[in-house]
């Protein structure tokens, strides 16, 4: 479906918000997320404006300023529900301030959200052939699903920045949105709290943690494994370990070549999930 782009004199606050408006064809000149990665790879013709919680907090001051020199009257809120971070919640505050506030709610479903982004952003028809879409495509993956493939897949997410030399490398462990609506539904292990060498500046209570090395990848022995975010730093990390190993193909994923660029899964892109699952879907069938 063809939906014809849009920059508005305004700044989107939220990630769901930025993937939602997206699919309306809606693009901001400027944009405050937290979840989706290397988000501005994705939009780069928005500028990104600290994050999320930087901007509610920290950073609060700092945000009006740039947003007053940019010259936008308009900020879009995301209603994400959540009481600990919810960018509705700067709507009372940002108003006092002069802008022109709007807010799309998330806390009772997409769909409901998609609807409300229609009528704010004047795309009420592009809106339903949207949920049309959403739900063609959501039957589709759904009826893909609840197999028992039985593989065991190890992910890598990889982050990079312009302005640095090095990237990062991030380990998804079990709990994640990867697992939740791909592959425990297919009956697949995550193998990621097997590398446990994480870095000392990494808090080791989140699903996803930063690691030195692939220490621990032999024990985790992976049918696949996937790359997500930027592939580089993954790719390196497992071309050291093949060039320093001499048991690197005892590895079933590495002996097999079942290594995958695939997009990352996370909440900030609700309407994207069907697409994103599709594509992992193709891989876990076809990995030997």
């Amino acid at each position: 479906m063809r939906i014809n782009p849009q920059m508005i004199n305004a700044v989107f606050v939220g990630d769901q918000l930025v993937d939602t408006a997206s699919s309306l064809g809606i693009y901001s000149r400027a944009m405050s997320t937290s979840i989706i990665p290397m988000i501005e790879t994705k939009y780069p013709c928005c500028a990104l404006i600290e994050c999320t919680r930087c901007v509610m907090t920290v950073k609060h001051k700092f945000f009006i300023k740039i947003v007053e020199k940019m010259a936008v009257e308009r900020i879009v809120l995301e209603d994400n529900g959540n009481e600990a971070l919810n960018p509705a919640s700067m709507a009372g505050d940002l108003r006092q301030k002069g802008f022109q506030v709007d807010v799309v709610d998330f806390s009772s479903g997409i769909l409901n959200a998609l609807a409300q982004a229609g009528r704010i952003f004047n795309r009420e028809k592009e809106a339903q052939k949207v949920v049309l879409e959403y739900e063609k495509d959501m039957q589709a993956v759904q009826a893909l699903m609840n197999r028992n493939l039985g593989k065991r897949v190890l992910v890598l997410l990889g982050i990079t920045n312009p302005h640095y030399k090095d990237g990062c490398l991030l380990v998804e462990d079990p709990d994640t949105d990867v697992d939740k609506k791909i592959l425990s539904p297919l009956g697949c292990i995550n193998v990621g709290n097997y590398c446990m060498k994480t870095s000392e500046n990494c808090p080791q209570d989140t699903p996803i943690r930063l690691i030195d090395s692939l220490e621990g990848i032999q024990e985790a022995a992976p049918d696949i494994i996937a790359l997500t975010g930027d592939p580089s730093p993954a790719m390196l990390a497992l071309n050291l370990f093949v060039n320093t190993s001499r048991d690197a193909d005892n590895v079933p994923a590495i002996r097999s070549q079942a290594i995958f660029t695939l997009p990352n899964c996370n909440p900030g892109e609700p309407l994207s999930q069907p697409k994103i699952q599709k594509l992992w879907c193709d891989a876990l069938f076809n990995a030997r």
